[in-house]
């Protein structure tokens, strides 16, 4: 598969990594590849000419020379590029595999999704969980009633982040950069897998995540941002309800978990694993790792293409829609200033300072077992 890159730095390095593996393997060949810092990333540059990769140092010219090339391309750029660089490449005749989440808006998802279709290509969004088997079959479970009838599905993260991590780029915690929507918060970006698998779980449907219709949203910035970093979210879906809060400034690390309530059991999902209680007793399910998960990612992709009656699940943008949906229903809600007096300064030691919502973490603790009236 003659596959290009955009951009090799940040959460591109993974993407990078995730080539280098797939070409390794034979399942690849680095064709080409757009990076705009070549100084400051000169071992990637040596590494992928070796590979006899072609480097351009813009994104027009990428897609004018690659044109009719390359059969996938990969894009982990920023939130606001996904939209036009996802067209581009469509235009160019490939595939695509986008990093989550799929656009700023539900509009430039739409646009995305008719540019698919024009194209007669595929567009592959890296929500990583739902390229997972178990998430399928859990969510066939659930619809088959092993749970009795489902009453919610509740969830919490808490991912401290220092002050560094708004400054990394030039979108970190915006609305929007210039004039182009950006709307980065922990539900659109790093908790945006486990928001989408909520949903999952939430639909009446297999195959696919619960629509939100309606968002209630408690929006929080510690940080000297734009957009927030805590969120408690009330979602009413075509499903059941979905209730989730998020945090970059707890003072612990929670990681997230999701509980599914229903009438006769209940399912825990964690990135570790998930737990089933139900009729028959309680049952472990292993989760697919990151590191594990990276190649099935890939393969899934490659399987579909190959029109491979056997393959596992991906991510589409029909998907990948829904969790943007219940971002821009989210971010429709004030955003709120945390009182200084609850917010201090915490020194790290490997990753410069933080800062901290005291009293917080009880609120994300207590949060997924809490039971909203109606």
């Amino acid at each position: 598969m003659n596959t290009g890159i955009i951009g090799v730095s940040g959460f591109g390095a993974r993407h990078y990594d995730d080539l280098l593996r797939e070409v390794e393997r034979g399942n690849a060949t680095a064709s080409a590849a757009c990076i705009i810092n070549p100084e400051e990333v000169p071992e990637k540059v040596a590494k992928l000419q070796s590979l006899g990769c072609r480097i351009y140092g813009d994104v027009k010219s990428f897609f004018a020379e690659e044109k009719g090339r390359l059969d996938l391309v990969m894009i982990p750029t920023g939130i606001a590029t996904h939209r036009p660089f996802t067209e581009m490449a469509l235009a160019a005749g490939a595939h695509v595999f986008v990093e989550k989440p799929a656009a700023a808006t539900v509009a430039d998802v739409a646009a995305m999704m008719a540019a698919e279709a024009n194209a007669d290509r595929r567009v592959f969004v890296g929500f990583q969980h739902r390229y997972d088997p178990l998430t399928r079959e859990l969510q066939q479970r659930l619809l088959s009633g092993e749970l009795g009838r489902i009453r919610e599905v509740r969830g919490r993260g808490g991912w401290p982040r220092p002050i560094a991590y708004y400054q990394r780029n030039a979108w970190a915690g915006r609305l929007r950069q210039g004039t182009e929507p950006v709307n980065d918060a922990p539900f659109h970006n790093a908790f945006a897998h486990d928001l989408l698998t909520a949903l999952w779980f939430a639909s009446p449907e297999a195959g696919r995540p619960a629509e939100p219709l309606q968002v209630e949203a408690e929006l929080y910035r510690a940080n000297d941002i734009e957009s927030c970093d805590t969120a408690f979210l009330h979602l009413q879906t075509d499903g059941v309800p979905v209730h989730f809060a998020f945090s970059h400034v707890s003072e612990t690390q929670m990681e997230p978990m999701i509980r599914v309530v229903g009438e006769k059991g209940e399912l825990t999902w964690t990135h570790d694993g998930a737990w089933l209680q139900g009729r028959e007793g309680q049952t472990h399910h292993n989760c697919l790792r990151h590191e594990a998960l990276r190649p099935v990612i890939f393969q899934n992709i490659r399987d579909v293409l190959r029109k491979n009656p056997e393959a596992g699940p991906v991510c589409s943008l029909s998907m990948a829609r829904a969790l943007t949906r219940a971002a821009t229903l989210a971010l429709a809600h004030p955003i709120h200033q945390v009182d200084p007096l609850h917010v201090r300064r915490l020194p790290t030691a490997d990753r410069g300072d933080r800062w901290v919502w005291d009293g917080l973490d009880a609120r994300l603790a207590g949060f997924i077992d809490e039971t909203r009236a109606g």
